[in-house]
């Protein structure tokens, strides 16, 4: 390992990092690859919306915090663009931009080539104009030069493959400078990214570029869902956890959805749904697999797994087979949008039906819904000393039918019907119903 890459922040991981290895700038990313290996290429495969470029952003952060030289090879924005993308980075010496753009799918435009007449002579040393870019050869060229100036080490981003495609107007010109390219940064201990517009390309051409890369990342976008693909990583050992890692982008910084979180939730209400399904209550369900009620609720809220052998015993008192509650392929089926009466099923928030109250979803149970609805039912007189949900998130209910008397804090309130109550931050504490017939109230929880 080099003195340079003994300054970078070595990654970690479950199996521990790899010798010699480089960090992403995220450090969930570096625990999957296990760091990237000096001489790696790495090829992102992005979605529109996928916000590729907050990868982009965090690596070149990373590699000039460690000293690194980072040069970024730009075909598809102009410098003026670029400067105000990558302002943070701007005035770093070790920052080069090489500009594609202006001599390239600017035409030389007078607008575009402005930007360098405004430009102070200190900043000579931060962008190069390519005059040509649009001939493969004296791109080739000027490459090679600029490797050679900036020797081993640095750390290069193109951005991207297929705007140097668009330009050349060939797929098997961008496919050649990459094979060429790829062993040379290698044997320049650099670290490369490349970056692909999926849909812009054909399937043979991203078949060959996965094949002869070292680290291939897919950023997909699919009904406002963002997630990360580790398609291929040489010399490391791919699980499921590399698979659909979905993440947000909050303030311009990658957030990962907790997995194992995930999959918990998803086989909690997949229990759930299936017991309410039975029309049983948690403590039914626990009294015959001989568990407390604590552990179903736990385990249906993802706060906890039950043993192989307690889920088999579950799947048979709940009369499904047992990989109901593990199936990967996608999320529990919601239907609707119309959801009939005859569809509503009673659910017990506490494990056991509350005296005197009824409470019924109105559609099934949603742990990736952003609210649930129900109606409580209160029986004539029922008094209740505790709210029917142990929640902390905002909730909102609209009186149905007859009278009701909720406490929130040290205040009493009463509701007849068409009243509405809206809590932000706190929770009833008691209710009662003040009628001498059922009184029910429409009760919207979002989730937590």
């Amino acid at each position: 390992m080099t003195r340079e890459d003994a300054g970078e922040r070595a990654a970690s991981g479950s199996e521990g990092p790899l010798i010699g290895t480089i960090t992403t700038g995220i450090g969930h990313l570096d625990e999957l690859l296990r760091g990237l290996i000096v001489g790696e290429n790495v090829v992102w495969e992005t979605d529109s919306g996928s916000r590729h470029d907050v990868f982009i952003g965090s690596f070149v952060r990373a590699a000039l915090a460690n000293g690194q030289t980072v040069v970024y090879v730009s075909f598809n924005r102009s410098p003026a663009t670029m400067q105000q993308a990558l302002g943070e980075f701007w005035g770093n010496k070790r920052f080069l931009l090489i500009d594609c753009f202006t001599s390239g799918k600017g035409k030389d435009d007078r607008i575009f080539r402005s930007f360098y007449d405004k430009r102070k002579p200190d900043a000579a040393g931060r962008i190069r104009r390519i005059d040509n870019p649009g001939d493969a050869e004296t791109f080739v060229q000027e490459m090679n030069r600029i490797e050679d100036e900036c020797g081993e080490g640095p750390r290069y981003v193109f951005d991207s493959l297929t705007g140097m495609q668009d330009l050349w107007g060939d797929e098997t010109r961008a496919y050649k400078y990459f094979t060429y390219t790829c062993p040379r940064l290698y044997d320049l201990k650099t670290i490369a990214y490349w970056i692909i517009e999926r849909e812009a390309h054909t399937r043979s051409f991203c078949a060959n570029i996965r094949h002869v890369t070292q680290v291939v990342i897919g950023l997909a976008r699919h009904k406002g869902l963002n997630s990360l693909q580790i398609v291929k990583a040489d010399g490391r050992s791919l699980g499921p956890l590399h698979f659909d890692q979905q993440y947000e982008v909050v303030e311009d910084e990658i957030r990962f959805a907790d997995v194992a979180k995930k999959q918990l939730d998803r086989i909690g209400e997949r229990m759930r749904v299936a017991r309410l399904a039975k029309r049983m209550s948690q403590a039914e369900v626990a009294r015959l697999l001989g568990i407390t009620g604590s552990t179903i609720s736990q385990a249906e809220n993802g706060l906890i797994s039950l043993s192989l052998q307690h889920v088999v015993n579950l799947a048979r008192v709940l009369d499904v087979n047992p990989s109901h509650f593990f199936d990967t392929v996608g999320h529990v089926e919601r239907g609707g949008p119309v959801y009939h009466r005859s569809a509503r099923v009673e659910v017990f928030p506490d494990g056991d039906p509350l005296p005197g109250v009824s409470i019924s979803a109105l559609r099934p149970e949603d742990a990736e819904a952003n609210f649930n609805a129900y109606i409580a039912a209160f029986e004539p007189g029922q008094k209740l000393n505790q709210h029917f949900f142990a929640t902390k998130t905002q909730e909102f209910g609209l009186v149905l039918s007859g009278k009701l008397q909720v406490q929130v804090g040290k205040a009493k309130h009463e509701l007849a019907e068409g009243d509405s109550i809206f809590l932000e931050d706190q929770s009833p504490s008691a209710w009662r119903n003040l009628s001498e017939d059922q009184s029910a109230i429409l009760w919207i929880c979002g989730r937590p």
